[in-house]
């Protein structure tokens, strides 16, 4: 099989991604922060939504303090990433917010 180019022929495209066997804690705060803009905008949480913000903020508080590959993706062993740590905090305090809400 040919290789598809890439965006602006960049290089061949990736069929599977290896990065989505790595743990990354930051996307948690990018997911909770979307659903509480949202709402702070007069959307209405679905149940559904609710359920799976409790989730994550549930697995942050058990795992944050965890060490990640961080949004680089790095082939390295996992570190204590400072960005992760924050976007974890995000994600808690979002979580808060909406619950106070």
């Amino acid at each position: 099989m040919e290789a598809l180019c890439g965006y602006r022929y960049s290089g061949p495209v990736w069929v599977g991604n290896p990065a989505s066997h790595q743990t990354q804690l930051n996307f948690y705060g990018e997911l909770v922060n979307t659903v509480f803009e949202t709402s702070r905008y007069g959307e209405e949480i679905e149940p559904q939504v609710w359920d799976a913000v409790n989730r994550i903020c549930d697995f942050v508080c058990h795992n944050w303090s965890g060490k990640d590959r961080g949004i680089w993706e790095s082939w390295t062993e996992p570190r204590g990433y400072l960005h992760s740590k924050l976007m974890c905090w995000v994600a808690l305090d979002r979580g808060i917010a909406m619950t106070r809400r």
